[in-house]
């Protein structure tokens, strides 16, 4: 199958080594202080103690846009959230318990946090949202397009650098070109 992570009661967690039809391997876990969250090949995410022991599991794959897509991102953390994105849907989770605290359409990308915003990008377009309530701050597509969806490059002093076409530097709710 791939890659196993053993627990305590056993059970283990599994996933493909490989993206179906990709031929790419799956995005990396993110590990704090307490926990490992790793994305599963089944549209899950999965939260594990540091001593290896489930802490939950939560199917968040949407099945959006007809991709066929079953992945979930690299999550992002801040505040006790858990960010992913998923076949076109971006999930708030609780980090402790994998409770869903909002979902909303956009970016396939995995998502980038600073300051409480969370930015997501995908098909030539980045948006912006409130990471506490999933209400979307603003959107930018760039005039010229690169064919794809491009990530998010850092976030650095309140600008975001978005690759698409050249380099684009976005400040806050200013979504003006100033490549």
């Amino acid at each position: 199958m791939g890659t196993a992570t053993p627990n305590p009661t056993g059970n283990r967690l599994t996933r493909p080594t490989r993206r179906p039809n990709c031929g790419t391997r799956w995005p990396p876990p993110t590990v704090t202080d307490d926990a490992c969250y790793v994305p599963l090949g089944d549209g899950t995410v999965a939260a594990l103690e540091r001593d290896g022991a489930l802490r939950w599991r939560r199917q968040v794959e949407r099945g959006g846009h007809g991709s066929g897509m079953n992945f979930v991102t690299s999550p992002a953390i801040a505040g006790g959230t858990l960010y992913v994105t998923n076949a076109w849907q971006l999930t708030a989770l609780d980090a402790e318990t994998g409770r869903e605290q909002w979902s909303v359409e956009t970016g396939n990308d995995h998502p980038v946090i600073a300051d409480g915003v969370v930015y997501v990008s995908g098909l030539n377009a980045i948006a912006a949202y409130n990471g506490s309530d999933g209400s979307e701050l603003w959107r930018y597509r760039p005039g010229a397009t690169s064919g794809g969806g491009e990530r998010v490059a850092p976030v650095v002093g309140g600008v975001v650098f978005y690759p698409s076409a050249g380099l684009h530097a976005l400040r806050g709710s200013d979504t003006s070109d100033s490549t």
